[in-house]
């Protein structure tokens, strides 16, 4: 049986077999002779139970490239992991042979006669071995011939080796197994697969050279090596001169494997005619046209070069213009747009000044005819100085000339009794100032101040407000009612070293809840308005 390996882990594993002589075959699918050794190397496997086989295809990349394969088929010899031998191509004869010597000096300790399983109990003899070995092939056996019985001299003349298949008559082992194989790969010519000795001869006397008589197309080279793996001359020859005078094994075996089912294959009236053998002189003559075609060919090749650089060059430049256009474009898109935004700004301002502007004409006219004073108040759309409490200049050193008013009287301006009705008084007053909801801001920022009072009680910081701060100065000072509301509800103005301040000084919790609750509810009514 043939083991298949797939991965690197699994061939290493293999090598440690317990057989000590592992084979391993390297194949692929597409390939031409593998197709054909393949087969030839199963049979081997099932023929020699003493060696462990294994198969790895071209799938498995891992092993492939640790093996260094560089060819297909290849087969190699392991014997306790380590490499022996080597086998390029679809040689099966030399596979046996590796496999019969290897095995030979493996299992040389276990030699004796022993005994078949399952048979007589006796030894099976060589010449039953060899003739089991050929039923497998389907090549028919003939009966065994009494060893003739030479002299010396044509002991010599057959060489030390004993006789040769010429001199004896009878075909040796190799020989009928290659009969077999050519006979299986041929269907036209059964006699002359089962003869091949006879074909081969017949076909060296068509062919033979002139110089001499030697056929050095299947002497020698890869003609030899087909030969000897039992491929017909006829196919030989096809193959060695279709393929061409750069013909080697696997192109061969590729020729073969394609045209091995044409009905002509055999046909020697179809045979190619061989290849020119060039003389020196038209050697050198080929050469020198080969050389002057791959100059032509390198001009070519550097005029298209240069080309394809002028080309690239051209492109980038043409490329680097368009960049540059598209950036210049967009920064006068963008100079465009602040040019517009600008435009509009100066415009809107332009409308305002003209609106401030007759508003206070109006506001002028409207003095003019009430003696310096408004007569009316303006709505939510226009615009109410009156409202702010603006510090005429000229009066500022006289008003620090004048003395701060005591505590005692700022609060004693709002008596208890009427502080209810002052805080709503001033909480209507701030309810006015609808331009920009500064009315609502003033409203909010006196409820967040009397919410912390009343939520946090004797804690000075929240009873205690800088009157010179920007929240009290931009908030609750510019806004008629905003400081009344103040005094309303406990505070009093208190001037020393650090500033003026407002100070809650008559705390009253009631008080205090009342003026949130109106706080509260003022604004309610400023948001619902709005």
């Amino acid at each position: 049986m043939v083991y298949e390996s797939t991965s690197l882990a699994d061939f290493r594993e293999q090598l440690r077999h317990p057989k000590k002589l592992v084979i391993s075959y390297f194949g692929a699918p597409w390939c031409g002779p593998c197709q054909m050794y393949s087969p030839q190397y199963e049979a081997l496997a099932h023929a020699t139970p003493a060696g462990h086989f294994i198969k790895v295809q071209d799938t498995a990349r891992d092993v492939v490239m640790d093996q260094g394969i560089r060819a297909f088929p290849t087969t190699k010899f392991f014997v306790d992991g380590e490499l022996k031998d080597e086998v390029r191509g679809a040689d099966i004869n030399s596979t046996k042979r590796i496999v019969e010597e290897l095995s030979k000096h493996l299992f040389a300790a276990f030699a004796g006669s022993g005994a078949t399983l399952g048979g007589t109990g006796g030894p099976a003899s060589a010449e039953e071995q060899r003739q089991a070995r050929l039923r497998r092939f389907n090549v028919p056996t003939q009966p065994k011939e009494e060893p003739r019985i030479v002299d010396e001299n044509a002991m010599e003349v057959c060489g030390p080796d004993g006789c040769t298949p010429a001199a004896s008559g009878v075909p040796t082992e190799d020989e009928q197994l290659q009969a077999a194989i050519a006979m299986s790969m041929s269907s036209d010519e059964p006699a002359a697969a089962a003869a091949p000795e006879a074909g081969k001869e017949e076909d060296q006397a068509m062919d033979e050279d002139a110089d001499g008589g030697e056929d050095k197309e299947l002497s020698e080279g890869v003609g030899k090596q087909l030969v000897d793996m039992g491929f017909g001359a006829v196919r030989c020859r096809k193959a060695l001169r279709s393929v061409g005078v750069h013909a080697d094994l696997d192109s061969c075996l590729n020729w073969l494997t394609e045209h091995q089912d044409d009905a002509d294959i055999d046909d020697e009236a179809t045979m190619p005619p061989k290849p020119k053998e060039f003389t020196p002189e038209e050697k050198a003559a080929q050469l020198a046209k080969l050389q002057e075609r791959i100059a032509e060919r390198r001009a070519e090749r550097a005029q298209e070069e240069k080309a394809g650089e002028i080309s690239r060059e051209a492109t980038r430049r043409q490329q680097g213009k368009e960049t540059l256009m598209r950036r210049e474009e967009m920064e006068r898109m963008a100079r465009i747009r602040e040019a517009e935004k600008i435009k509009k700004e100066k415009a809107e301002a332009r409308v305002e000044r003209q609106r401030i502007l007759a508003e206070l004409e109006r506001d002028k006219r409207e003095r003019m005819a009430n003696n310096g004073k408004l007569g009316s108040r303006l709505g939510v759309e226009g615009y109410k100085p009156s409202g702010v409490q603006y510090d005429a200049e000229g009066n500022e050193a006289e008003a620090e000339a004048r003395p701060a008013p005591t505590p005692q009287a700022l609060a004693a301006t709002v008596s208890p009794a009427d502080a209810p009705q002052v805080m709503d008084q001033c909480i209507e007053s701030m309810s006015q100032y609808r331009a920009g909801g500064d009315g609502g801001k003033a409203l909010d920022i006196l409820m967040k101040i009397i919410r912390k009072i009343v939520e946090n009680p004797g804690v000075e910081k929240f009873e205690r407000l800088n009157m010179d701060g920007k929240a009290y100065r931009s908030k609750i000072k510019p806004f008629v009612g905003g400081q009344k509301f103040m005094i309303a509800a406990g505070f009093a103005k208190k001037s020393d070293e650090s500033g003026n301040h407002m100070v809650l000084e008559n705390r009253d919790d009631e008080l205090l809840q009342t003026a949130l609750q109106k706080l509260e509810a003022g604004l309610q009514r400023y948001n619902t308005r709005a």
